[in-house]
């Protein structure tokens, strides 16, 4: 997708990684075919899961930093780094998953249509579609090279 950048990060709002996190948990109960062929294994979606889960939900943050890093690995796990003072939580992950990550979301909300993505993430079609979209802009400007 993207020449080998190793410094590359994004943010992902609070308001919008909340959407995100209840989207990327629903990633493993949709039609696994579909997934396959977007590029998702069982590793993946542990990682993402994993990822999401290690974001309090009780003190949301202002903002989600993604570090994107060059580590490719069979099953890798998600990072923490320090938090920074102002609300910003910060997580590391592997280029590779980085580039999968929006299209296995997008396909997930496919997979599961408005009312049941409404009744499994608690988002509206409006709320869901918007965090998609910032999603995918906010990862594609951090890949370019």
């Amino acid at each position: 997708m993207c020449a080998n950048q190793l410094n590359a990060e994004f943010v992902i709002e609070g308001d919008v990684f909340r959407v995100i996190r209840q989207l990327t948990y629903q990633m493993e109960d949709v039609r696994r075919d579909p997934m396959i062929e977007q590029g998702w294994t069982p590793d993946i979606d542990r990682f993402l899961y994993d990822l999401a889960k290690s974001v309090p939900k009780d003190k949301p943050p202002v903002r989600v930093r993604i570090v994107v890093n060059g580590q490719y690995s069979s099953r890798p796990a998600p990072q923490a780094e320090a938090p920074a003072s102002s609300g910003e939580i910060v997580r590391s992950i592997p280029r590779y998953i980085c580039e999968l990550w929006p299209s296995l979301l997008t396909t997930t909300w496919e997979l599961l249509g408005t009312l049941e993505a409404r009744y499994r993430t608690g988002f509206n079609e409006d709320e869901i579609r918007a965090a998609l979209v910032t999603m995918t802009a906010s990862v594609a400007k951090a890949l370019e090279s």
